[in-house]
């Protein structure tokens, strides 16, 4: 069964001789399945066989990440129909955007769908992602708290990471303080990170994006963030799309200068950096007529922006799939 194109497990009106088999479990197994018919149609009867099953499972708390009335490899491996790995898979952190939910976005529905393959299991990050200005240290410490834990992501387990947006910030800080950095107090599992998925990442350097983005941002340009990645690793993709003005502003430019103005704001630093909001005030001060011009051009690019998002986001999903699958299983 497809979900707006993407494989989510067996579902209502899917039909294999898998499912007759399935059926002929269910039967052996579950008194409340007997009257499931032998055929190899997913009908109504099987949905709600599926769906009470999958209620009890999680009462009990034996069944991870589903779809009611779905059957996907979860589900195959809490009914015993398929026998769990001993081997703990992979495990992929997303961290999603301002105002989204965990369980929703880009980086969210790579994870979900690698996890219906039984690729990876999925672990997405929450944090307070709705205040204004931004909290991201409540982002960036629930992520260390779970790369931390040694019971879910055991050591010499791979793992990989993927973000959109706001939660990119939170993902590049953790990753460059604490994960790359031989200093910091996650260098340990560095040895196990397999790849990451910025999309639509603040912090993307000058020039870089994933190899398969069809519309890339232009030459010369660089995420609004001062703070970037630098040396960005082979395994680190940066998913980004032309005139998405996260992750395309021109490097070196007076209207970029007020951009960051404006971010470095919603981040909550007013002052202390060459580009805050009070150092581009006392520049307006100093040269009012080239400046006002510029801090024209930032604020008309924002407010178009804010009214078009269409270019941070609208991902191609499909070769994010594959590439952090592929990192995951090398």
């Amino acid at each position: 069964m497809r979900v707006a194109g993407q494989w989510v497990g067996l579902g209502f009106g899917d039909n294999s001789d898998e499912i007759r088999s399935i059926k002929r479990f269910l039967r052996r197994k579950f008194t409340y399945a007997n009257h499931l018919n032998d055929t190899t149609l997913f009908d109504e009867q099987l949905v709600g066989v599926v769906t009470d099953m999958q209620s009890r499972y999680q009462t009990q708390g034996k069944i991870g990440q589903h779809t009611p009335g779905i059957i996907n490899v979860e589900t195959k491996y809490a009914m015993g129909y398929l026998t769990r790995p001993t081997t703990p898979r992979p495990v992929v952190f997303t961290v999603e955007g301002h105002l989204s939910s965990m369980w929703q976005g880009p980086a969210a529905e790579t994870a979900r769908i690698l996890e219906q393959q039984g690729v990876c299991r999925w672990q997405p990050v929450g944090y307070d992602n709705v205040s204004l200005p931004f909290k991201n240290q409540t982002g960036i410490l629930e992520l260390k708290r779970l790369l931390a834990d040694r019971e879910l992501l055991p050591p010499g387990i791979p793992w990989g990471l993927a973000c959109f947006s706001q939660g990119a910030i939170v993902a590049s800080e953790v990753m460059i303080r604490e994960v790359l950095s031989r200093q910091g107090s996650l260098h340990w599992r560095a040895k196990d990170w397999k790849g990451t998925l910025a999309f639509g990442n603040p912090y993307r350097e000058k020039d870089v994006v994933a190899d398969w983005v069809v519309d890339p941002p232009r030459p010369g340009t660089e995420g609004i963030s001062p703070t970037r990645i630098r040396n960005t690793p082979s395994q680190w993709k940066e998913v980004a799309r032309r005139g998405d003005l996260y992750t395309e502003v021109q490097a070196d430019s007076a209207a970029t200068e007020h951009k960051r103005a404006i971010y470095l704001a919603v981040m909550n630093r007013w002052s202390g950096h060459p580009d805050s909001l009070l150092t581009q005030l006392m520049e307006i001060v100093q040269r009012p007529i080239p400046e006002m011009l510029a801090v024209i051009h930032a604020v008309t690019n924002g407010v178009m922006f804010l009214g078009n998002m269409q270019s941070h986001g609208g991902y191609d999903l499909n070769p994010c799939v594959t590439f952090m699958g592929r990192q995951l299983r090398s």
